[in-house]
């Protein structure tokens, strides 16, 4: 099924419901095909054949993305705390296009148009004298391409091109009478949050985007939209937890809890079992290059070493030399620019090591931060998991540095809650390292930070 298509039954099963809630807007499933159409006449006026989308996550954008698709016109959502560094990286790799921004600052403001026109125009047009049935495409390597960019936590971003039809083709069906209203966490840039608009559509539920990515306006807009299923990082999960854990109104009906793209440790999956009692907790592993590989409810971190014995979904999965290797249906189509993928008969490597402890596999990080001290290998993954058993340690991020002696040192930042004494916590860190660490995983230095940089909802490897 299209995009459109799926727009038109959920209008025809769901009228009324809403799908898409942002700061300034509210729509219908019925109001948004109305403004897809308008905004498709636009853009095949003219001309366009590849979509840039460079403002923060809105209504807006959502309508420009399902508009390009329906004239079959590329498109790619641009992240829009991208520094002209990275954004002239990516526009490099990608090509020319037509933009759409909130600020056309990287861009070129001759090219670049107010992004917000949009849903204005289509408002003042209405229903457009839009056919039903989109135009062959023309843009990019085939028709209807979606480029999606990688999260540049470790390096810098890549652009992996898909059709809308593989991306549709990962999405768990669910009860579409049983409608959920999710809060959008990732950035719809990245894979992560462009399956997170599908799911919404393909399941005709409702997605609320929240005007930032501050705690305080997340759990605001949770509670004023009655958010009942949320999708984030674990990071953005054992945030959000001490923020509730600091809140007076902490009880908040989650229904669904989905996490994903970083390590998740059985600390978090039982803190937000305590917190959230009625909620489904699905851990899902997806990479931008595979696409959606797996979930797992059982509140165990991981997944089931059974799952390298067959085929799981539309993947099948093996370790190599530590390595997981996943070989998946609806992968990505392949890189924008010179990027090239390793691929043996369709296996792809991951860049994640994992480890076989009895009836499970479990996460130790990527292959690419590990650190090297005196010769042993250690994985920050493996650190950070027992720093965060400190009550009051909000997030960490362990990397190594230099040293003359050794090769690399491990050093650990520290982001904590409000109104701790730091040279406690900094004490407690260093006793749970201490009996739970080899001296080689120890933290030589352990500093308290304001905040540590996240993209995308994920530790930042790298800055940008």
């Amino acid at each position: 099924m299209s995009i459109m298509a799926q727009l038109q039954q959920n209008v025809r099963d769901f009228p009324h419901r809403t799908f898409i809630t942002d700061s300034r807007h509210s729509l219908t499933y019925e109001q948004t095909v109305r403004r897809v159409l308008a905004a498709a006449g636009r853009f095949r006026a003219s001309g366009v054949q590849r979509a840039y989308f460079y403002a923060p996550d809105s209504a807006s954008v959502i309508v420009g993305l399902l508009a390009a698709d329906h004239i079959g016109a590329s498109a790619c959502v641009l992240n829009h705390l991208y520094n002209s560094a990275d954004l002239h990286y990516v526009l490099q790799q990608i090509g020319p296009g037509h933009y759409f921004s909130s600020r056309p600052s990287g861009l070129d403001a001759g090219k670049a148009e107010d992004i917000a026109a949009i849903l204005q125009e289509a408002h003042k047009t209405g229903a457009a004298p839009e056919p039903a049935q989109p135009s062959p495409g023309t843009a990019g390597n085939a028709a209807e391409d979606v480029i999606i960019l990688s999260s540049g936590t470790t390096g810098m971003p890549k652009a992996a091109r898909y059709t809308w039809s593989r991306l549709l083709n990962q999405v768990r069906h669910i009860d579409r009478d049983a409608s959920r209203v999710w809060l959008l966490t990732y950035g719809l840039c990245h894979f992560a949050g462009m399956q997170m608009l599908l799911h919404v559509l393909a399941n005709g539920h409702t997605l609320v985007l929240p005007p930032s990515r501050q705690f305080e306006e997340i759990v605001s807009t949770v509670r004023r939209h009655k958010v009942d299923a949320i999708s984030g990082t674990p990071t953005f999960w054992r945030l959000f937890a001490g923020h509730l854990a600091r809140d007076t109104e902490k009880v908040i009906p989650l229904k669904q809890i989905t996490l994903g793209g970083e390590v998740c440790t059985a600390e978090l999956l039982s803190r937000l079992r305590h917190l959230f009692p009625e909620a489904i907790i699905t851990q899902v592993y997806a990479t931008t290059e595979l696409g959606s590989c797996f979930a797992v409810t059982d509140g165990r971190p991981g997944f089931p070493v059974e799952f390298l014995e067959r085929q799981v979904g539309n993947v099948r999965l093996k370790i190599v030399d530590g390595e997981l290797y996943c070989k998946a249906e609806n992968r990505m189509l392949g890189y924008m620019g010179p990027e090239t993928v390793e691929a043996e008969s369709g296996w792809m490597p991951t860049g994640d090591l994992v480890e076989i402890q009895g009836d499970r596999v479990l996460f130790r990080g990527r292959k690419s931060e590990s650190i090297n001290v005196g010769g042993v290998k250690i994985w920050p993954a493996k650190v950070e998991e027992t720093i965060l058993q400190a009550k009051n340690v909000l997030a960490a991020r362990v990397y190594g540095r230099p040293n003359p002696v050794t090769g690399q040192l491990v050093v650990a930042d520290l982001e904590v809650a409000p109104g701790v004494p730091h040279h406690c916590l900094i004490k407690e860190v260093r006793a749970l390292c201490g009996s739970q660490l080899s001296r080689y995983e120890q933290p030589r230095e352990i500093k308290i930070v304001d905040r540590i940089d996240r993209q995308n909802g994920k530790i930042a490897r790298r800055r940008i």
